[in-house]
């Protein structure tokens, strides 16, 4: 009986220890990710259609990346947005 409540408390103690650390490293990968997390800079622009290729070009060369195209009904212009890394 005196085996079996030693060999009890040993597995608790040992389940708590790994329960911990495990907790700890959880928290340490968190921590991480939250620093890393990149931020940006955007920029919409109201273009004539003819002229989108030319200031796309432009802007891509400066690091800025297109995520939204818009060319509303009625519309000789296109409402286009770029974000880039915020440095």
């Amino acid at each position: 009986m005196k085996k079996t409540a030693i060999a009890i408390l040993v597995l608790i103690t040992i389940l708590s220890i790994f329960s911990i650390s495990f907790a700890k490293s959880t928290t340490e990968t968190s921590t991480k990710q939250q620093v890393e997390i990149q931020k940006w800079e955007y920029t919409c622009l109201r273009q004539l259609s003819e002229k989108i290729g030319l200031i796309s070009n432009s802007l891509g060369k400066e690091g800025w990346e297109m995520v939204s195209f818009a060319f509303p009904k009625n519309s000789v212009h296109a409402r286009i947005c770029f974000k880039r890394p915020l440095k």
